[in-house]
């Protein structure tokens, strides 16, 4: 183990201080008042701008990625015109259809040589 202070410590696995307790709850109520104001921040924020959250998170389920200009776009009220991943697919689909087998003649198929034959 690392000891970090005494072996009767209390503060056994903690480095000790070089300031007073004092000092230490100053800095906690310190910490504390910056980590609640960034909380009430990005809470305002959130709340000033939920259309725009809801636009991106709308977004993303439709496309699934978005450039930093599509992002751009959503933020500053545009609608994206652009093609989603089911419309890009349905066009791929359309321009190479799957092949269709072709009907089975009863014949054997030929096998290229050292080939062996499925068992099925």
């Amino acid at each position: 183990f690392v000891r970090y202070a005494g072996v009767d410590s209390h503060e056994l696995y903690m480095a000790e201080r070089e300031f007073s307790e004092e000092s230490a709850r100053i800095i906690d109520e310190e910490v504390r008042r910056i980590v609640d104001e960034a909380y009430k921040d990005s809470e305002r924020l959130l709340t000033e701008n939920w259309s725009k959250v809801e636009a991106v998170a709308e977004a993303l389920l439709r496309y699934e990625t978005l450039t930093d200009s599509d992002v751009d776009t959503l933020m500053s009220g545009g609608v994206l015109d652009k093609p989603t991943v089911s419309d890009l697919l349905a066009d791929a689909a359309k321009k190479n259809p799957p092949p269709t087998p072709e009907p089975d003649s009863g014949e054997e198929p030929e096998l290229p040589p050292g080939a062996m034959p499925s068992p099925a």
